[in-house]
């Protein structure tokens, strides 16, 4: 098994229980999906087949918390799990659930990530009009252009 911190154990296992709702003990190719949607990541079902192939390593249709565990940190790339990151972090911050942050709230969701907002959020954030609806694609295509995010 890889190695992971306490944190990432915990955080882990956390994710693997509340999505096995029926409590199994193991995860089907459905609850897998249902998970990483919830978690930011929209993929094609090719790639949560194949995702799912690669998790269940002794190949019985499921996926124990030793292998979640076990595959969890070479599932996604560093920019996947950025993209999710982010795409959780705008809808925490839209409130009402339109689509839309306002520049303010945009700080907050940058904040929410963990990152420091470099100069250029700040001036962006505070020269776009607060009266201004800044759509998820945008929000995903500012930090892209500030971070060098591919």
């Amino acid at each position: 098994m890889t190695h992971l911190t306490k944190e990432e154990r915990r955080k882990y296992t956390e994710q693997f229980l509340n999505v096995d709702k029926d409590g199994n003990g193991w995860l089907d190719m459905s609850e897998l999906g249902k998970m990483l949607l919830s978690e930011g990541f929209d993929i094609p079902f090719s790639k949560l087949e194949n995702l799912f192939k690669q998790m269940d390593t002794d190949g019985n249709g499921r996926i124990t918390l030793d292998e979640f565990l076990a595959q969890m940190p070479h599932v996604t790339t560093e920019t996947e799990r950025r993209q999710a990151n982010l795409t959780s972090a705008f809808k925490e911050v839209d409130e009402d659930g339109d689509g839309y942050i306002t520049p303010n709230e945009m700080k907050k969701a940058f904040k929410l990530t963990g990152m420091n907002l470099s100069l250029q959020v700040m001036q962006l954030t505070s020269s776009t009009s607060q009266s201004e609806k800044i759509e998820m694609a945008e929000f995903l295509k500012i930090f892209k252009n500030l971070f060098s995010y591919k």
